[in-house]
């Protein structure tokens, strides 16, 4: 009976244990930073970056998974480019589309007053762990066994910034979409710029596969 139940109990826990890694795929007019696994694309006066921040950023085991990428916007031009979340997409291998989240409703379901503690293998904000072990997010595993030191409202001042970017000026920040990566064979970010005056808006596409070991 507990050789049963132990081999029951390796059976669940190898799941959790398989590493998934998110790999940028090269396309015609893009660059990759293989070091940052960044993702570089350049249109007109427009320059975008994407890369993988943290492919589980989750509430409560019981909870929707929550992605997170880091995205650069480097206005090149004359004119102020507007910026919103509603510019950004994903879209996965099955046709299906994740809109960006907003970062206000992750701080409210990572609150610390909520009932519950976020119980590892689950990674969210909380007060647990350290920035260095928090790094690992970098290593893309499939349920990381750590938790980010920073609070929760960090998400909201780490997040990409809405309204405009100015003329030869470029911002940065973080945005979330609602999706379980790992489930996933591939994605694609896409990033719609808005329409400027005089201007037609530009596609932009980084797609990145995922790669299960």
């Amino acid at each position: 009976m507990r050789t049963f139940l132990a081999l029951l109990l390796l059976c669940c826990l190898l799941p959790a244990c398989a590493q998934v890694n998110i790999v940028p795929q090269i396309q015609s007019g893009s660059q990759i930073d293989i070091d940052s696994r960044s993702i570089n694309r350049q249109q007109e006066d427009i320059s975008v970056t994407v890369r993988m921040a943290d492919a589980h950023v989750r509430p409560s085991p019981v909870e929707q998974n929550y992605a997170s990428f880091w995205i650069e916007v480097d206005n090149q031009g004359n004119t102020a480019l507007p910026l919103s979340l509603q510019d950004f997409t994903l879209l996965d291998a099955d046709g299906h589309h994740y809109a960006a989240q907003s970062p206000d409703e992750l701080v409210t379901l990572l609150k610390p007053e909520t009932s519950y503690l976020i119980p590892y293998p689950y990674v969210g904000y909380y007060y647990l762990g350290d920035s260095e072990r928090a790094k690992v997010s970098d290593q893309f595993r499939s349920e990381a066994s750590y938790a980010g030191s920073r609070r929760p409202e960090y998400i909201k001042l780490d997040a990409l910034p809405e309204g405009e970017v100015p003329p030869h000026a470029k911002v940065t920040g973080m945005i979330y979409f609602s999706a379980e990566l790992t489930r996933m064979r591939s994605f694609d970010v896409r990033y719609q710029s808005a329409p400027r005056s005089g201007q037609a808006t530009l596609p932009f596409n980084f797609s990145f596969s995922v790669e299960k070991n």
